[in-house]
């Protein structure tokens, strides 16, 4: 009788252990790094034009240097470290390339500071992935990597809703739209205006992504909290009434059972023939459809809404910018500065940045992160289950940031999409170069 109690105790242990050791690989210098980047968002170089005045100026004068301590210390870390030369390789050697293009193009700038601040920290974080994986054909440390952004993606969407409850809540109860609802809106602590409804709209995405993903393999409660998650994030999406995260959000549902199995396939055609059929017969009733017009619409004219609320002036205003310098660009956030607003397309933005060398290094590495997708997928892998699973997810991922960079930007700058999207380029770099190595048959 001992013995299988003795037993039952043992491997107890051994799952303690590895629990313990799974959650110490998150308690690292390379983790802080990573951490410090995240919060720094939403802070810029216009904290050092005045000394701070209160522990709250304080604070955001700290953050704001994040990115230039995570820049030398990370290096200073991995260096002396550093196995092979494979981490910048592929996609995310071309974002580095256009990042350093852009650096170069600062003294273009009409405001060399600012720039010099944006370059240094979308440069840092190629830094501080560097510390995170510290060799090429770590595949377990880019994937941790990817999963800690979920995380704490997740974490951020809960606190920004947390803040938001007062305007949130009238706006569920009387089922009306959250578009625009947070310009007054502030993190009360550190006096930070609540992001607008595209970047709420952005951070439910991704662990609405996640948890769709993980429903097709998930059993009883489990599939019970990743419904609530994908459902919360998906419901939250539709309030703010983004149309680039609502679009992105479909095409990353899409693109997941597609690429799950042959159950979701089937799912996916059996869905999209009913309301292809329900369109052709004109089964959907007329009030139906308006009022899905009207909210995508958002109260706006055709002529509006063709103009993507403005965003076709602001891409012509940009283009013709971009053409009085095409070698080098203008530098980092050059748009606010030349056109007096944001350009809202990525594609854009890396030409104004780092005129046409920059923004041909950007696209051709976004576009080889789909190629090795690709790659990976007809070669069968990865075969284990799980793993294939997380390849869906961060595919999915890069699928809603690729539609959503047409009305925004992403990966382009500094931000929220661009440490999301990061990883997940090292990623499928380093799972093909498995591959190579015949790790993954």
């Amino acid at each position: 009788m001992n013995a299988p109690v003795s037993d039952e105790l043992s491997v107890g242990n051994h799952i303690i252990a590895d629990g313990i050791v799974a959650w110490k690989s998150y308690i690292s210098l390379p983790v802080i790094f990573w951490l410090m980047l995240w919060f720094s968002i939403n802070t810029g170089p216009w904290v050092f034009n005045d000394d701070p005045e209160s522990l709250v100026e304080l604070t955001n004068y700290i953050r704001a240097t994040f990115p230039f301590f995570v820049a030398l210390a990370a290096l200073i870390y991995y260096l002396p470290r550093r196995h092979g030369g494979g981490i910048m390789s592929g996609p995310v050697l071309l974002w580095l390339i256009y990042g350093l293009i852009g650096l170069v193009a600062t003294d273009m700038s009409p405001d060399p500071f600012d720039a010099a601040y944006w370059a240094f920290s979308y440069l840092s974080v190629f830094a501080a992935i560097c510390a995170y994986l510290r060799t090429a054909d770590n595949i377990d440390a880019i994937m941790q990597l990817n999963r800690l952004n979920w995380i704490v993606t997740t974490i951020f969407l809960l606190v920004l809703v947390f803040f938001a409850r007062d305007v949130l809540l009238p706006v569920i109860i009387q089922q009306q739209s959250a578009y625009g609802a947070f310009g007054e809106v502030q993190i009360r602590p550190l006096e930070i205006s609540m992001s607008r409804s595209s970047g709420m709209a952005r951070f439910a995405a991704v662990p609405g992504v996640v948890a769709f993903a993980m429903l097709w393999h998930s059993q009883k409660l489990r599939k019970l909290l990743w419904m609530a998650l994908f459902f919360g994030s998906a419901y939250l999406i539709y309030l703010m009434q983004s149309r680039g995260a609502i679009f992105g959000f479909l095409f990353a549902m899409a693109f997941v059972m597609t690429f799950q199995d042959k159950k979701s396939r089937i799912i996916g055609v059996v869905l999209v023939s009913l309301f292809g059929l329900m369109m052709l017969t004109d089964s959907i009733p007329i009030d139906t459809v308006n009022e899905i017009k009207d909210y995508i619409y958002r109260g706006q004219s055709e002529e509006d809404f063709r103009s993507m609320t403005g965003r076709t002036r602001a891409w012509e205003n940009g283009y013709e910018v971009a053409l009085e310098s095409p070698i080098i660009g203008y530098g980092f956030q050059a748009d606010r500065m030349l056109i007096h607003e944001h350009v809202h397309n990525t594609y854009l933005y890396a030409l104004i940045t780092s005129g046409f060398p920059g923004a041909a290094a950007f696209i051709a590495g976004l576009v080889w992160a789909w190629l090795l997708f690709i790659r990976i997928i007809r070669n069968g892998s990865p075969p284990d289950q799980s793993h294939k699973t997380f390849l869906i997810q961060a595919g999915g991922i890069l699928a809603f940031f690729t539609v959503r960079s047409i009305p925004e930007v992403c990966g382009a700058l500094f931000s929220v999409d661009f440490m999301v999207m990061l990883p997940v380029l090292a990623y499928l770099k380093i799972a093909s170069d498995q591959i190579d190595k015949g790790d993954i048959k």
